[in-house]
């Protein structure tokens, strides 16, 4: 199978409730995908937080076949989430 790898950094700045900016998520994406074989596979996702507020974020992710989904805490209390999706080019885009 020609399998290519593929990767691709977004930035997500999270904000309180009172649009007071607490950190900048930076989320990688990685994974697989064949243009011949209409195949793609998102293998990880990870992130790192940047700003005043960033020790106290945390995360977790899922991932199923061409889609994945990260969600953010902050301290233990969910803040928020995005997906994902790789296409059959290697192209990694947020939905």
């Amino acid at each position: 199978m020609p399998e290519k790898p593929t990767s691709a950094t977004f930035s997500h700045k999270i904000y309180d409730c009172n649009g007071i900016l607490m950190a900048t998520a930076f989320v990688t994406v990685k994974g697989w995908y064949s243009e011949l074989d209409r195949w793609s596979e998102v293998s990880s996702i990870t992130a790192t937080f940047e700003g005043e507020y960033a020790r106290y974020f945390s995360y977790s992710s899922s991932k199923s076949g061409n889609t994945g989904t990260i969600s953010i805490y902050f301290d233990i209390a969910y803040a928020t989430g995005f997906n994902y999706v790789i296409d059959y080019y290697g192209r990694i885009a947020q939905k």
